[in-house]
């Protein structure tokens, strides 16, 4: 009876994680994507309707002739969400609805005491939930997203130098569930949920920082010290500078991170450097950023060719050395300066020059502007799909 029980349960989870994977499903169509029967979806289904967790909303227009097909979506208003994203300049909080839509965002400056820090979050939650007339038991759950090395439940460094307990206070202040995770793992739990994939090296090369993730079997990797697949510290130059987080010298994040490019920048802000970059930005140090970077760039700017040239080099050194540690034949990545065409250039030219045998083949480049929603995927994941 219990294994009965278990495969019912897996199947439920299962049709929810396909609804938000896919559009336009029917019942029919999530027994075909799934390989069950049509009359045990439509069982399962039922009660996810009763429970008030799924809804039946439009026909599904469709050549064939016969009965028509009602789709399947996630009820938006059964339950909302918090996600919580942490990094050492800011922290995003977002309200959402069941089905990820964003309801509320509030942003602040990340304060440099920790309890300090938390207490403003907790006061924000409140306010938002205030603000919105909802309740606690209204939640589902609250995800945490932060930069660093997490155990799920302190944070050890990344952002502040003392361990902190990110999920204690705030679950305690609201009695509602709280998952807490890294960045990159985050933003690996929204990609598997655009693309479906189980099995895939995920890297992350964004201005919060560099990281990556390991997905084996539909399921995150996090090792014995959390820091599995911590790429943005692998060392790359050692005779490079020491990064104050990892300690090691010339890794990675202390070479090639989007804050060293913007420093540099900043550093080097003169017309003479670059009239290009200068005029984008209107010659005011307040309008230096990535964007404008990847303009000069694509406008032929030297300086920051010569960066793009390099950088790109040590990614794809570091992607191909990774690679052949993991074997796993799809690595994903996600990153800031793809967006640039000259980038995107010197990347391939520079995997192709290190290994000979086509691994850019198995390399996908994605970009979505939804990344700040990962923490509360990271709450789907871990209160609705396991």
């Amino acid at each position: 009876m219990k294994h009965i029980h278990e495969i019912k349960d897996k199947n439920k989870k299962d049709i929810l994680r396909l609804l938000y994977t896919k559009q336009n499903l029917s019942k029919k169509r999530i027994a075909s994507e799934l390989g069950l029967s049509q009359s045990v979806i439509t069982k399962i289904c039922a009660e996810l309707i009763a429970d008030g967790i799924i809804i039946e909303s439009n026909q599904i227009k469709t050549q064939k002739v016969g009965r028509n097909e009602i789709e399947i979506k996630i009820n938006p208003t059964y339950k909302y969400c918090f996600g919580i994203t942490i990094n050492h300049k800011k922290t995003t909080i977002l309200l959402t609805d069941l089905a990820l839509n964003i309801i509320k965002e509030t942003s602040f400056s990340t304060i440099l005491d920790p309890q300090e820090h938390i207490s403003r979050v907790i006061s924000s939650l409140r306010e938002l939930i205030a603000d919105n007339l909802l309740e606690s038991k209204y939640f589902m759950g609250i995800g945490i997203s932060i930069k660093g090395v997490t155990d799920g439940k302190y944070a050890y460094h990344g952002i502040w130098d003392t361990v902190v307990d990110m999920k204690s206070p705030i679950q305690q202040a609201f009695n509602i569930p709280v998952a807490v995770d890294n960045g990159v793992r985050c933003s690996a739990l929204l990609e598997q949920l655009h693309s479906n994939e189980k099995n895939f090296i995920f890297l992350k090369y964004m201005e919060p920082g560099i990281g990556g993730a390991l997905v084996r079997n539909g399921k995150i990797e996090r090792g014995e010290t959390h820091s599995i697949v911590d790429f943005g510290h692998l060392i790359i130059n050692p005779d490079g500078s020491y990064c104050p987080v990892c300690k090691r010298r010339g890794c990675l994040e202390s070479i090639i991170s989007i804050e060293q490019m913007l420093n540099y920048a900043k550093s080097n802000f003169r017309l003479d450097f670059c009239p290009v970059f200068w005029n984008l930005c209107e010659g005011l140090s307040k309008n230096i950023n990535i964007s404008n970077i990847i303009k000069s760039a694509e406008h032929g700017s030297i300086p920051f060719n010569q960066i793009f040239k390099r950088n790109a080099k040590f990614l794809a050194l570091s992607i191909i050395n990774t690679f052949s540690i993991i074997d796993i034949k799809k690595i994903i990545i996600i990153g800031d300066l793809f967006s640039s065409e000259r980038f995107n250039t010197y990347f391939k030219a520079a995997i192709n020059e290190l290994q000979l045998t086509p691994i850019y083949d198995i390399i996908q480049i994605h970009t979505y502007s939804d990344v700040m929603l990962s923490p509360v995927v990271l709450a789907l994941n871990e209160f609705i799909f396991i």
